[in-house]
């Protein structure tokens, strides 16, 4: 089964993309809604790491709450990563043994710090949806109503996205409307497929 990651900058698109992929009947391993069940497998561990405010009112982990508590503090996000991303590699890995088990000849996982966390050398080939800082910056502050300071320091925990471009096999660019967007995951799709 050809392997491949799916990523981009915050905000440039790689959802959106995911989505048309997935409509074209490609599996899809979401690393975001992994993280997210992580977030509920390990409350007791998150707790006593950051205690009981990142709880929403029926008790359970706010992520918007955990973000604002640990983006600003570098040893606290790491610290949450060091929880969280064991787990998420362990349910990623049985995810595709599962979707390989089952036959697919391709399959995506959507990750967004493919290259911060040096993930490259597991994929056959990276996909990276590009958009201009500047756009995404405008996209992340309307779609998670975030200050221009809050989107900013969330953007500096990502490596450049022109730096991504250039390690990417494949780039969709994401600057046109939805219809170029799927030309190109069609386009993209015989291509990786060759």
């Amino acid at each position: 089964m050809l392997w491949v990651g799916l990523t981009g900058g915050i905000a440039s698109g790689k959802t959106t993309v995911a989505d048309l992929l997935r409509q074209r009947s490609v599996p899809i391993v979401d690393a975001d809604s992994i993280a997210h069940q992580a977030l509920q497998a390990l409350r007791p561990e998150l707790l006593q790491a950051f205690g009981s405010s990142i709880l929403d009112s029926s008790n359970q982990v706010d992520r918007n709450k955990l973000g604002t508590l640990v983006f600003p503090d570098k040893n606290k996000l790491l610290k949450l990563e060091g929880i969280v991303h064991p787990w998420v590699q362990n349910r990623v890995s049985q995810e595709r043994q599962s979707l390989a088990t089952r036959g697919h000849d391709l399959a995506v996982y959507d990750v967004p710090l493919l290259f911060e966390k040096n993930l490259q050398d597991q994929f056959d080939r990276i996909i990276v949806v590009y958009s201009p800082r500047e756009r995404s910056l405008q996209r992340l502050m309307n779609r998670n109503n975030l200050s221009l300071q809050e989107a900013t320091q969330r953007m500096s925990h990502q490596m450049d996205i022109e730096d991504k471009k250039k390690k990417a096999d494949f780039i969709i660019d994401n600057q046109g409307h939805l219809q170029d967007l799927e030309n190109q995951v069609d386009q993209l799709l015989l291509a990786i497929r060759k």
